[in-house]
């Protein structure tokens, strides 16, 4: 696994499938158990590897900001389809 900005993408028994913000092409999955922090499909996490174990850190503004984002571009299409 490569160290950066990840989307979490799925959470299924136990497993996490992470995507690269950069290029969401590269996948990663990992256990739940590896990241060692709570965890929600959406989450933005910074991951980074130190001593060999994977650390990652939810970005709690980034991770807002996009759902927001997301949110209001669903509430546009709305409108659209009204």
């Amino acid at each position: 696994m490569k160290p950066g900005i990840y989307t979490v993408d799925s959470i299924e028994k136990g497993l996490v499938k992470l995507l690269l913000r950069k290029d969401e092409l590269v996948e990663e999955v990992v256990s739940a158990e590896q990241l060692a922090t709570e965890l929600q499909e959406g989450d933005i996490l910074k991951v980074e590897l130190l001593d060999g174990s994977v650390q990652a850190e939810v970005l709690k503004e980034e991770t807002e900001s996009i759902k927001e984002q997301a949110h209001r571009l669903k509430e546009e299409l709305l409108k659209r389809n009204k």
